[in-house]
């Protein structure tokens, strides 16, 4: 019996105003207006936690095949208790997390945490950690974030890499796996969670003119 679709409402861009430039180039815009839209991306988190506090936000399955479910309320107080953790630790713009492997819901929570502090954030490609030899992309971004922290989903997968780029004084945050003493001081997730810059992306663009990476705020 095939699954039930839910019906969603699709708007804005189906009618989109299209003006061209003399220099040939298209500025495209919705018709539709802007609504109005929450001062901060957590304001949002904090409104669904209280209306709906145990419906699932997120979920993912463990490595046994069960499902792994966290609620607005659990990540209302785990972004709270992240945030905290960040400022103690005085991460910044110039001191932002990087985070270095994947999705899952431990990135999830630091994500929230950080843009609850107002503590920018920066999600890199895990290829760059898990494929790349020489680590160069990796190193790269690093030195041109200069975070005060780095996250790893899995400390055993992430160990070469990590080992490879970040300094001692560099504090690291794992889910899962461990480091032994090839890093300096060490963190860990599962502990922190007992007008600012919310989020950099670094970008491969399609023009040498920009380097290796461009960075996106």
């Amino acid at each position: 019996m095939p699954a039930p679709y839910r019906a969603a409402r699709l708007g804005g861009s189906r009618h989109p105003r299209i003006a061209a430039d003399a220099d040939g180039s298209l500025t495209i815009s919705s018709s539709e207006a802007l609504g109005d839209y929450p001062a901060r991306l957590t304001d949002r988190l904090a409104r669904w936690a209280e209306i709906c506090p145990e419906r699932t936000l997120a979920a993912k399955r463990d490595a046994a095949g069960a499902w792994r479910h966290l609620s607005y309320r659990e990540a209302l107080a785990q972004a709270r208790a992240i945030a905290e953790a960040l400022i103690i630790r005085r991460l910044s713009p110039e001191r932002p997390v990087m985070v270095v492997s994947g999705n899952d819901l431990e990135h999830l929570a630091l994500m929230l945490g950080a843009m609850w502090a107002g503590v920018p954030y920066a999600p890199v490609s895990p290829a760059y950690s898990l494929i790349s030899e020489d680590f160069a992309k990796l190193k790269h971004i690093f030195g041109t974030l200069t975070p005060g922290l780095v996250f790893a989903s899995d400390g055993d997968a992430y160990r070469k890499a990590l080992a490879a780029v970040v300094p001692d004084g560099v504090e690291i945050a794992l889910a899962n796996g461990g480091l032994g003493e090839a890093v300096g001081v060490l963190g860990d997730l599962v502990a922190i969670i007992a007008a600012a810059v919310a989020y950099l992306m670094m970008s491969r663009g399609p023009s040498r003119s920009f380097g290796r990476n461009s960075q996106l705020v």
